[in-house]
């Protein structure tokens, strides 16, 4: 049985990190899905960092719900960016917005690269 584990991290008040680690599948998006929801409640706009560098297996159904995730994201405002993706993980070089690090990640939510300074 495949099981997800989402661990949420605040930073600066206004930027959610959601590192999962195990399995996004057809078995588990409820799990990240509730936690993405949680997430995009208590911020707005929501500025989320989605952490997929110890995600072990995604599957189709798993990358539906991070692209679906990211465009609920940006109808609400805000703006998702997932992290870990590459030559290592092709599967999420397709999503809309990714990068390689968090660092990265915290940079484009902190800088110009925001919600609020896009058109």
């Amino acid at each position: 049985m495949s099981e997800l584990a989402v661990d949420e991290f605040i930073i600066d008040y206004r930027i959610v990190i959601l590192s999962l680690n195990g399995a996004l599948s057809s078995a588990t998006c409820a799990t990240f899905r509730d936690a993405l929801a949680r997430a995009v409640a208590v911020r707005h706009p929501a500025q989320i960092i989605v952490d997929a560098t110890r995600l072990a297996s995604t599957d189709s159904a798993g990358l539906s719900a991070l692209a679906e995730s990211a465009e609920h994201v940006r109808g609400t405002g805000g703006r998702m960016i997932v992290v870990g993706t590459g030559p290592h993980r092709p599967s999420l070089t397709g999503l809309p917005d990714t990068v390689a690090t968090v660092g990265a990640a915290l940079s484009e939510l902190r800088g110009r690269g925001g919600s609020s300074d896009q058109p």
